[in-house]
């Protein structure tokens, strides 16, 4: 019984972390959609950058 009680709250962590997940991902879009060209140009340049300093990381 506190096995299945375990898994339960288990499940109902992840459930809860994957709606989470979902409710930043909405968010995100929703901010992306109200910046200006130059804005996403900027976030493009950031999110290039940290996967080249990534990547050099990994290669160190």
């Amino acid at each position: 019984m506190i096995k299945n009680k375990e898994q339960i709250q288990e499940q109902e962590k992840e459930e809860i972390k994957g709606l989470a997940e979902d409710l930043s991902k909405v968010r995100l879009e929703e901010a992306i959609n109200k910046m200006t060209g130059e804005e996403r140009q900027n976030l493009l340049y950031l999110v290039k950058g940290m996967q080249f300093a990534r990547l050099q990381s990994k290669r160190a």
